[in-house]
């Protein structure tokens, strides 16, 4: 009895298989139909794809909350959308596959190049300005923006002017939140580049010294009365002798050690 059936199941599959040959199927359809299971329901190991107990809907068709959009497909109002969040930074959505973007796009978050130092020009610190992105590298991955990206200069920060610290710590990409007037400028004190000099006729001493805001500032100048301003080792002053007349001011004249007005 068995025999008979195998026949009878011979003879009807050979009738399908030349129906479908006939209505222009190919012999993986006659294969569909004989095992239930679709050539194209098959995992082949893209996820774009699915299993026949997984089907997955297409961009523009109906979807549920949970998912079962393809691809990079987001279920939004009940439809699937391209979603390029879920391709990355460096890539879009298109038409459920993901595309990477040409190497060198912009990628990533912004960067507030205002939060680091731009650097040191004329004695002053400067901030950065604007804002920098990452930008795509090979294998669609974002190489993130860094401080050393931004090139604008921006707001000053400190005005140190003459009393700008030799060892100053202004420099590009410190994190401003880190940096103080002390950082950056000499305080309450000489330094050689705001230092006691005589005056520009040489009758006085013109008193200088880094104040408290960084600045350098002059105090009241110390005359020197019928004496013309000296440098020594120890930095200008007044003389209270002399020895020839080049030591005293106009008009004066050198006698017995002493400037004495004509």
């Amino acid at each position: 009895m068995s025999g008979v059936v195998r026949a009878i199941s011979g003879v009807l599959g050979g009738l399908v298989l030349v129906s479908v040959l006939a209505l222009g199927g190919s012999l993986a359809c006659f294969n569909d139909l004989m095992t239930g299971e679709s050539a194209s329901s098959s995992s082949t190991g893209d996820p774009t794809t699915t299993t026949g107990a997984e089907m997955c809907a297409g961009i523009g068709e109906v979807c549920t909350p949970n998912g079962g959009c393809c691809g990079c497909g987001l279920c939004v109002s009940g439809v699937c959308q391209d979603s390029d969040a879920l391709c990355g930074d460096c890539a879009t959505c298109e038409a459920g596959q993901c595309k990477a973007l040409t190497p060198g796009s912009p990628c990533g978050d912004e960067l507030e190049c205002k939060d680091f130092v731009f650097g040191v020009d004329v004695g002053i610190c400067y901030a950065g300005a604007g804002t920098v992105r990452g930008v795509c590298g090979q294998g669609s991955k974002c190489l993130d923006a860094t401080s050393s990206s931004c090139l604008a200069k921006g707001a000053e920060l400190f005005v140190c002017g003459a009393c700008l610290r030799a060892d100053h710590l202004c420099t590009k990409g410190t994190a401003v939140s880190q940096l103080g007037l002390a950082d950056v400028c000499a305080v309450d004190v000489q330094v050689e580049t705001c230092k006691d000099v005589c005056s520009d006729d040489g009758l006085s001493v013109v008193l200088r010294r880094c104040d408290a805001q960084g600045m350098c500032a002059e105090e009241l100048p110390m005359d020197c009365g019928n004496y013309l301003c000296a440098l020594t080792r120890a930095g200008p002053t007044c003389p209270g002798s002399c020895m020839v007349d080049e030591e005293c001011e106009l008009g004066s004249t050198c006698m017995s050690g002493e400037c004495v007005m004509m």
